[in-house]
Order: C-alpha cells, then structure tokens, then sequence
C-alpha cells in the first residue's frame, strides 16, 4: 500500500486511466460532496434521511497458497508429507472485511451515478477488533483512505495479534478449490458498551445491520439489542458450518440470512434442538451429503429446514447453490405463506482459472447493497430476488479474480461500475416443493 498516492492533488480527467485507488478515491470524494451538499440543504425533504449499512465480523489476513500444475501430466503437485513448488499471496480477508470492501466499492459508484445521487445518502461503517501490529493497520487503512468506511469502532487489542487464515489451493477442472486450510482466527469481541456508543438511529433513519459468525455469541447478541423493528434490519452471515449454530441466539431479531445447504441444515438443526433437546437432526434426511442436480431437488430436500428458521421469525433466507445459484424463500407475512424462486449463477468470463474464494462474501455484499440502497426495506417477494440477481452478479465478478473482495483493483472497480449503472428487474422463476413443508 503506497499513501503518497492519496496525496496527489490532482485527479486525471480520464477516469478510466486511473489506478485502482485513485479511481475509487474519484467516487468516494464525488460521494461525500454529494453528502455534504445534501446535509446542507434544510429545505429538502429528504435531506434528513439517511441509511447506513453496519458490518460486525472479522479482519483476516488471508495467505493463499496454490501448487503449480505439472505440465507433463497435467496434474496438481499438491500431494501430503512433502513440500510441493508453487506461490503465495497476501490477501486482505475475513468476511466481514470482504463484505464491507465490496459493499464500500458499490456504495461509492453509486452515490456518484445519477441514480445514487436522487437517492438517501447511504455509508458504509465496520466494526471489529484487530491486533497491534502493521498488517491490521494496513487492512483498516485500505478500508478507510480508499473506500471511505467508518472505521473509528475497529478497536485494536494490545494483547492479541491480527487473525491469519492460511489455505492451500488445488486446482481442479479449471477451478480453484480448498485442499486444506488453517484458521488463527479468535472470536470477535463486541463489548455492548461500544455498540451503545457506536451511531444509533436518528429519525428519517434507518440501519442495515450485518453479523457475520466470527462474531462470540454474547457479541452477536450485544449488536442486535433494543433493535428498532420499524428502521433497523438484521443480515446473519453463518460463515461456517460449525459457527452457523449461533444463529440460535439471536434467531429471534434476524431478517435475512445466507446459508448453504449443509450451513442451513445445521442452522435448523440448532433450533430444533433448543424447542425440543434430543430431537432428530432434521425430519427427511434423503440426502446426507446435501449434492443436488438442480435447485427443484435442493428445495425438496430443504424446505422442511428453510420452514424452520421463517418460523422463528427470519423474512428470507437467501440459499446459495454454488453453480446451481440460489433459492430465494421469502416468508410473506401478509398470507402466512412461503414463496420461493429460484436465482441463477451469473455466467463467469474472462479466465481460465477461477477461485470461489470470497465469491459467497460478495453475494452477501450485493444482496445487502441492493437491499440497503431500496428507498424502504420492506422484503417482499420481487425485491428479494432483485437482491438475489444482483448478488449473483457480484459473485460472479470475485469468481473471476483472484481477490476476496472487489474494491481494490481498477478492473474489478469498472466491472461493478457496469453492474450498478444496468440495474434491471428480475425474471422470476418461482418453485414448490414437492411436498408441503413444515418445521
């Protein structure tokens, strides 16, 4: 990370020649005059009113090692009990960190666009804890200079160090896969004094509030306390199948969700087990291993588990398929009923070799973008798939890359220019399950 860059005076006029951090620096300041303009004209109606996305999760230093392909046989060397060529790369991480970038990213293009520009003023806040050292510094810098996130509630911690994920990359049929991984990563502590002290909600406000799981389940439940029902939304990000459980404790404030399959049975097995302690892990289970041919047989299988967590009160549950894409299952509280619709994975261009690392973090960012960007939350049905469509989109933009997020590079910044400026309806493709589901 280079600061003399943030100090140049001047801005190129060709915004397209510019590097990835001045460029995002042009839409960043373009957002934050429109704010001030906005703030500045009490005549307006509107100019009172303000959304703000807060994300609670984790900073991560992600070190991505990947084996080089042998050009004889074609095949990996990644192999166990030996040491293996091959090249690794530092990646800011962590999925709140991934979630706020992209979010940071897409808020900053928009806001500058004529669209953005007739809308609420919309910022970007994280909050987290790192260690004391240069590599947490550097992450909540890049958030900050390049990206204009709020990041006054990142505390540092004397006592501890910045979490480090290390994970070894095998590459199959063209894609890049997990072969293996090592998490130093701590739970993240949110004490409730600095949630109380954090921004609250003023009036003509409202607040979208993303959890991610890395998040200790006291901390989970200090972030969602004396939540306003009428302007705050709640977005829990289940992170891992293990941490995916703690959805339990806060189930009752949550909106939205975005599970995977074996994510959202264990969720659901969770809550099954807090109503009723020894009961079965879930009440079809026809396929263990949770691999499905198409979305209709992901929804089969799943709906009795999706049932669950709208029971306890969760708006929509955004499942995400991998290259089946999603299932949008939207409880309508007007009817009592569940709809579902099934999105599909956007088409990936542009390389021969793809990494679905952080693809799911940016699914999240351009669900809750699309939400929180909306005039009013309401969750119904169409918006809740727009949300999916435009999820899908970013998604597919961090398959492409080898990043986590999409803030920090100028070809992925002019791809989400693109998505944001060619906003479109969706085309909804509606499924049933084959069986009425129940809890």
């Amino acid at each position: 990370y280079d600061p003399t860059i943030m100090r140049r005076e001047r801005l190129d006029d060709d915004i397209a020649s510019l590097s990835s951090r001045r460029r995002i620096e042009h839409f960043s300041r373009a957002f934050m005059n429109l704010t001030a303009a906005a703030s500045s004209s009490s005549n307006s109606s509107s100019s009172s009113e303000s959304s703000a996305i807060h994300v609670f999760g984790a900073i991560v230093m992600d070190i991505q090692c990947q084996s080089e392909r042998n050009t004889k046989t074609n095949a990996t060397a990644m192999q166990r009990g030996t040491s293996v060529k091959g090249s690794c790369v530092h990646t800011p991480g962590g999925v709140g960190r991934n979630i706020c970038e992209t979010v940071g990213a897409l808020v900053s293009i928009w806001m500058s666009s004529s669209a953005g520009r007739n809308k609420n003023r919309l910022s970007v806040h994280m909050h987290s804890q790192i260690g004391e050292d240069d590599v947490g510094r550097k992450m909540v810098e890049q958030l900050q200079r390049e990206l204009r996130v709020d990041v006054k509630d990142v505390k540092m911690d004397s006592s501890s160090r910045t979490s480090t994920v290390v994970a070894l990359l095998d590459d199959q049929d063209g894609e890049r896969e997990l072969f293996a991984c090592v998490a130093d990563v701590a739970d993240v502590e949110i004490p409730i004094g600095r949630v109380r002290s954090s921004s609250r909600i003023g009036e003509g406000q409202s607040r979208f509030v993303v959890c991610d799981a890395n998040l200790s389940e006291e901390s989970l439940r200090n972030v969602v306390s004396g939540k306003d029902e009428q302007n705050e939304h709640v977005f829990f990000e289940p992170t891992s199948v293990t941490k995916s459980v703690k959805i339990a404790s806060i189930v009752n404030v949550v909106d939205a969700t975005s599970p995977n399959a074996k994510e959202l049975r264990e969720m659901a097995n969770a809550l099954r087990r807090s109503l009723a302690p020894g009961s079965p892990p879930s009440p079809c289970p026809f396929n263990p291993h949770l691999k499905f041919a198409s979305a209709q047989e992901a929804l089969n299988v799943l709906a009795g588990d999706l049932q669950i967590l709208h029971s306890h009160g969760v708006k929509v549950v955004f499942l995400t398929l991998g290259e089946l894409g999603s299932i949008v299952s939207s409880s309508c509280g007007e009817s009592g009923k569940t709809r579902y619709a099934h999105v599909k994975a956007e088409r990936v261009n542009g390389t021969s070799t793809y990494s679905v690392v952080g693809a799911g973090d940016a699914f999240v960012a351009g669900v809750v973008f699309k939400l929180a960007s909306s005039s009013k939350v309401k969750f119904n049905f169409k918006e809740n798939v727009d949300a999916a469509a435009f999820g899908s989109k970013v998604a597919a933009l961090c398959v492409e890359t080898t990043k986590n997020s999409l803030g920090s590079t100028s070809e992925n910044v002019r791809k989400l220019e693109k998505i944001v400026n060619s906003q479109n309806s969706s085309r909804i493709v509606e499924l049933k399950p084959l069986i009425a589901a129940f809890p």
